[in-house]
């Protein structure tokens, strides 16, 4: 008895298609499939063996777990195909099977679409949430001297409003309190960075072009014989098409640090005009009081 995976071995492999041998003598490889899919043991055999067996025959998973999303929407209702047993065997037939680079693909995006993957994400998001949340509450109490519950209350509310509010709803909130240098920062983060990130993309790609078509002709120069006296003049036109391309590759470059010279300073004004906008702020509140 030779094993296959820690929970299989080639005897249950081979005991598993017996089973679903039918009257014609072939292995119904749909019926081992189904009985994956369902949770069927009642043959004797794990769902780990049944995969196996199913993978040995046919060198694939069943249809529903090489792309589970299309098929499975809730992992929760199939838990059992990520029990850790299952999971285990599966990586260890993806090891196996290490030169089917699809099907070893296949068999790591099954395991991630598992509940433990999501149940992991949902509990990340859950600490960041509550780390921004605890953030928040800090400063409201440090900084603005507010009870413990009202900061907890304020700070939930700031968090609804950027969850389930359109920004610019938010960025003419923040105007219409007098602190247009928020609404200003949130421009700059949400807006004019992402644009200016497109832009810049665009002008790498126009440099790397330009550099390709730069090397194309670095070559054709180098293959140019200096005492052939005809092909002179394919090495000045070569060399104003190299002029333009260097023209081309200091442009975009500068345009890349403009790009960012302009996020840079709208950041900085930004910054610069809600804390003044603060500082008025504190100083009309200190004299009411």
């Amino acid at each position: 008895m030779t094993a296959i995976t820690d929970r299989t071995s080639t005897d249950e492999v081979a005991a598993v298609q017996l089973y679903y041998t039918t009257d014609t003598g072939t292995v119904d490889y749909d019926a081992i499939a189904t009985a994956i899919q369902n949770n069927d043991t009642s043959a004797g055999y794990d769902v780990e063996d049944l995969i196996t067996a199913y993978l040995e025959g046919t060198g694939t998973l069943p249809e529903y777990m090489m792309s589970p999303e299309a098929f499975i929407s809730n992992p929760e209702d199939y838990s059992w195909l990520w029990d850790e047993d299952v999971v285990t065997s599966l990586q260890q037939l993806g090891d196996i099977h290490s030169s089917d680079a699809a099907l070893l693909n296949a068999i790591n995006d099954f395991i991630a679409y598992g509940p433990q993957a999501t149940t992991t994400a949902a509990e990340e998001s859950s600490d960041s949430t509550s780390s921004g949340l605890s953030e928040i509450e800090t400063f409201l109490s440090q900084e603005l001297e507010m009870s413990e519950e009202e900061s907890a209350d304020v700070a939930n509310e700031v968090f609804d409003l950027f969850n389930t509010s359109d920004l610019s709803d938010v960025m003419s909130l923040f105007i219409s309190m007098g602190n247009p240098g928020v609404a200003l920062l949130l421009y700059t983060a949400y807006a004019l960075n992402p644009q200016s990130r497109d832009l810049q993309d665009a002008a790498l790609d126009v440099i790397d072009d330009s550099s390709d078509e730069m090397e194309d002709l670095m070559d054709k120069l180098q293959d140019i014989d200096p005492e052939d006296v005809a092909a002179q003049y394919d090495a000045q036109a070569i060399s104003q098409q190299l002029s333009v391309v260097a023209t081309t590759l200091q442009t975009m470059t500068e345009f890349i640090q403009t790009a960012q010279d302009v996020v840079d300073e709208m950041m900085r004004l930004a910054s610069e005009l809600s804390r003044t906008s603060n500082q008025t702020t504190g100083t009309i509140i200190s004299n009411i009081v």
